[in-house]
């Protein structure tokens, strides 16, 4: 399992940059500029968590494996389980913070809100690329738990970040799916001219939220 580690003392997991200035050999007067500093502040609400500190483990890899052709125009799904956890958290455990979660969220490296919101595979390499013009796409899903209903269907818990699948407490919380691929795709097609290598990513996001926040 990847794990992503965050130690932040505000809501959002945030990047602090350092650099320097240097000046060069040269005759500086008072009117002369240098660089700009970004000068910052922060006040945190009455009940608003300080120092929060949270460890998500989140899938390393999904492997469909080998893909197949169906032999008729059915249906035929190939299904990968992944689970995303939450391996440690502190500073949500008091009674004043009890409406506060580290929200999970996920998106295809490629999206974009309300314009390009699915999930897919690309052709990185053609086996026959004499026939093939090796762009080729395959469309997967995101689901939870049991249910077949994908992520991207309930448009009501998305934003830029992607889609809502986990909102955490403790330590020890967790969320169970699978990621879903259609071979119906391949249905009907000349393999030799989609046979080939293909790779995508699903990129994942945390934030600290308030329940009535959600979204």
């Amino acid at each position: 399992m990847k794990t992503k580690k965050i130690f932040t003392a505000v809501l959002i997991t945030s990047l602090t940059l350092a650099a320097t200035i240097s000046v060069a050999a040269e005759t500086l007067t008072s009117t002369k500029d240098l660089d700009e500093t970004e000068v910052t502040a922060r006040i945190l609400g009455e009940n608003e968590p300080g120092e929060v500190s949270y460890v998500v483990s989140i899938p390393d890899k999904i492997d469909f494996g080998t893909l197949v052709k169906p032999a008729d125009a059915g249906d035929s799904f190939v299904e990968i389980p992944y689970t995303v956890r939450a391996e440690k958290i502190t500073g949500l455990d008091d009674a004043a913070h009890q409406n506060w979660y580290v929200r999970v969220q996920v998106r295809d490296k490629t999206y974009e809100m309300d314009e390009q919101e699915q999930f897919y595979l690309s052709q990185t390499t053609a086996s026959y690329p004499e026939v093939s013009t090796g762009k080729h796409t395959l469309l997967y899903t995101i689901c939870l738990g049991d249910s077949n209903a994908n992520v991207e269907d309930n448009t009501s818990f998305k934003n830029e970040h992607g889609f809502n699948i986990a909102f955490f407490h403790k330590t020890g919380d967790e969320v169970t799916g699978k990621f879903r691929l259609n071979q119906h795709q391949l249905y009907g097609k000349d393999l030799n001219e989609y046979a080939g290598e293909y790779s995508g990513s699903a990129v994942f996001h945390t934030s600290i939220v308030h329940s009535a926040t959600q979204n």
